[in-house]
């Protein structure tokens, strides 16, 4: 009886060291995710830092079902058109990003094409720093 006992324990801790105890750090669904990038002339998205981060959302998303709302914003580049296409550029090369990494995220995330409004600097609408992606959690 205390041979089985002492195998027991042995194999519960051997259980318990072998798990990953690491967590990842849960995505905070009260704030608002920004993310500022630059697109080649494929289409594609030239920061790594914003890809990984895209795909931990991407990967978040998937394990907890979440809805989120992608947001596209340009700067003041000329016409409305012209606006709405480079925010919609934008939404297409993060929805791909998604949907390679984490398929049910892509389908979880809604876009909504905004062009120029809100900017982040109203005083310099050109400025690249009003192009951005948010996305806000739907409850």
């Amino acid at each position: 009886m205390k041979r089985q006992f002492v195998f027991f324990i042995c194999i519960v801790s051997a259980l318990f060291f072998s798990c990953n105890t690491q967590q990842s750090k849960p995505i905070d669904t009260q704030t608002k995710l920004v993310f500022h990038f630059e697109l080649d002339s494929a289409g594609n998205i030239t920061n790594e830092e914003v890809k990984q981060k895209l795909i931990q959302l991407a990967r978040e998303i998937s394990r907890n079902a979440d809805r989120l709302t992608l947001n596209a914003y340009s700067e003041e580049t000329g016409s409305k058109e012209k606006n709405e296409q480079i925010a919609s550029d934008m939404s297409y090369a993060a929805k791909r990003v998604m949907l390679l990494n984490a398929e049910r995220a892509y389908y979880n995330v809604g876009v909504n094409v905004v062009g120029y409004a809100n900017p982040i600097n109203p005083a310099n609408p050109a400025d690249i720093q009003n192009r951005r992606i948010e996305f806000t959690y739907i409850k």
